[in-house]
């Protein structure tokens, strides 16, 4: 048989490869759990003066990483002990000990022990990161697919948000999605939002968080003209959440990654970004569109003037509310010098809306360290030029930034994050293995 026959064989074998059930239900799972988690929930009467809402994806996430453990006879957890695992893995720690040390001291109720569900749920999307990488080869051609799935139903529904809100679609049973989005928004808060789409998420700024967190890997995981594609509806999904810290982060994310290519002299020609700025300008037409007709859309230039307005001298009543707020938070560190060990909203009367000042006052010094090594060691990881190291290393800087005014890490959007860190350790402990 000559060598072109059997690289003809090879590449027929190639594409007639059988999608594994395993991979897909992993990505499917990952992918509802990082868009409808918050739409999916009990609400429990613990006696607190709010219910409280457990939601249910994120635990179908700990079954399917526990099944994950057993297939490989917990050999898939091997990437967790290498020293790259480092840089995530006291972050992950302290989420799990603290609570349980408030409880221990006497600090918070029993209840409080639920607390440790937020970083079970990253650690469980690790580890389905970690399978997906070690049942799905090499390439994030998968990711990036349920990301244009998850993109493109996020948008839809967001301008769907866009257009009931400013009753420009006749009256309809649809109009039950606007008492569904009320009621989930009322279940987490008191503060009900729709002027700004917020999709399938209780907020508009956990949208714009999704926005970024899908254009990052969109653009670093899929080839072709389909990365056009997740390209417009991440955008979409940005403007329509009018998600200012989001907007700002992934504008330095994307320079971030601009200046890598540059240094690894990889930097993309003006022809090739010229069908994203045709992209950008029919969705800039959609909006204009949208806003002529009536939707709230339109208030996007007036929130993107009053924050700049603040970094020129100007104020923000936003803004000014937020750094009142925290500055008063930060004066708990005097009470507890060692945190607040459980989730320092127990003790105030609204989120604290800075993943920064969150972990602060849960941890004082030492957790506001231990998130500083995960989100900047991430940041500047060194290695390979790979995209699952290029998208990680562009979604830490979003999250470093969105995380100045936002939590993003407590966001579902965050279970891509961890998924990918999981896919980059298992990818780096593979390559070392077989070097």
């Amino acid at each position: 048989m000559t060598a072109g026959a059997q690289g003809t064989r090879s590449r027929g074998r190639e594409t007639t490869k059988r999608i594994d059930p395993w991979h897909v239900l992993l990505l499917a799972a990952l992918l509802l759990a990082a868009t409808l988690t918050q739409r999916l929930y009990v609400a429990l009467d613990t006696g607190a003066s709010r219910s409280s809402v457990i939601q249910l994806l994120p635990f179908g996430l700990v079954v399917l990483a526990l099944i994950a453990v057993l297939r490989s006879r917990g050999s898939v957890l091997a990437p967790l002990w290498s020293r790259e695992a480092l840089i995530w893995l006291p972050y992950l720690a302290l989420g799990v000990v603290l609570p349980l040390i408030g409880v221990a001291v006497g600090e918070y109720p029993f209840r409080g022990i639920a607390a440790i569900r937020t970083p079970l749920f990253m650690a469980s999307a690790m580890v389905i990161g970690l399978e997906l990488r070690a049942t799905g080869g090499q390439r994030l051609d998968g990711w990036g697919a349920a990301v244009v799935v998850g993109g493109a139903c996020v948008a839809a529904y967001a301008v769907l948000q866009q257009l009931l809100v400013g009753q420009i679609l006749p009256s309809g049973a649809w109009y039950q999605l606007v008492r569904w989005d009320a009621t989930t928004q009322a279940a987490y808060s008191g503060n009900l939002i729709f002027g700004r789409s917020s999709a399938f998420y209780v907020n508009p700024n956990i949208l714009g968080v999704w926005a970024a967190f899908s254009m990052v890997v969109g653009l670093t995981a899929l080839r072709g003209r389909v990365r056009y594609l997740i390209f417009g509806l991440s955008l979409i999904a940005l403007i329509l959440s009018a998600s200012r810290g989001a907007i700002g982060a992934l504008g330095i994310a994307l320079i971030f990654l601009l200046v890598i290519a540059v240094r690894r002299k990889q930097v993309p020609s003006l022809r090739s970004l010229l069908p994203y700025a045709g992209v950008a300008l029919l969705v800039a037409a959609g909006w204009a569109l949208l806003s002529a007709a009536g939707a709230p859309a339109s208030s996007l230039p007036g929130r993107i003037g009053s924050g700049v307005s603040v970094i020129t001298g100007g104020s923000d009543t936003s803004v000014t509310g937020r750094l009142e707020f925290w500055k008063g938070a930060l004066d708990m560190l005097l009470r507890h010098p060692f945190g607040t060990l459980g989730p320092p909203q127990t003790f105030l009367p609204t989120a604290v809306d800075s993943e920064w000042v969150l972990v602060t006052l849960q941890g004082s010094a030492y957790y506001l360290a231990a998130t500083a090594l995960a989100l900047f060691g991430g940041a500047a990881l060194v290695g390979d030029d790979s995209p699952e190291r290029r998208a990680l290393r562009a979604l830490s800087v979003v999250i470093i930034l969105a995380g100045i005014t936002e939590t993003p890490l407590q966001y579902p959007p965050a279970y891509i994050y961890w998924a990918l860190v999981g896919w980059t350790l298992a990818g780096s402990f593979h390559r070392r293995s077989s070097g």
